[in-house]
């Protein structure tokens, strides 16, 4: 998942096998825009992934395991994960609307205006 070429093979593995009918309602353009935003978002992953091994080992051998691990290794990871679980949903809407524009996330093409 860190290497952002079999990413991308495994992201167009998956693509390949979408309906005609979704990929007519999404669009080639919104398909191909999910497939690079996909692959940046893994991009930025780290390589090291001692952080999920260590929170499935804790899990397997604590005698009182947490009901919950969340394993982030960025600051950024772990602010939005908060905001996400503890502001109220309007003011995470707007925090996702905000994205959207900034980072150009695809629109359906059924949802867009003609």
């Amino acid at each position: 998942m860190t290497n952002r070429e079999n990413m991308i093979k495994c992201i167009d593995f998956t693509c390949k096998d979408v309906g005609d009918g979704i990929k007519y309602e999404y669009g080639e353009l919104y398909m191909e825009r999910v497939k690079t935003m996909i692959a940046e978002i893994f991009a930025m992953s780290p390589s090291n992934t001692h952080l999920v091994t260590d929170a499935i080992e804790a899990a397997v051998s604590m005698q009182h395991p947490c009901s919950v691990y969340r394993p982030t290794g960025s600051k950024i990871r772990h602010f939005l994960r908060f905001c996400s679980e503890y502001l109220p949903s309007h003011f995470v809407d707007v925090g996702l609307k905000i994205i959207q524009i900034l980072f150009r996330v695809p629109t359906p093409k059924a949802a867009r205006k003609s």
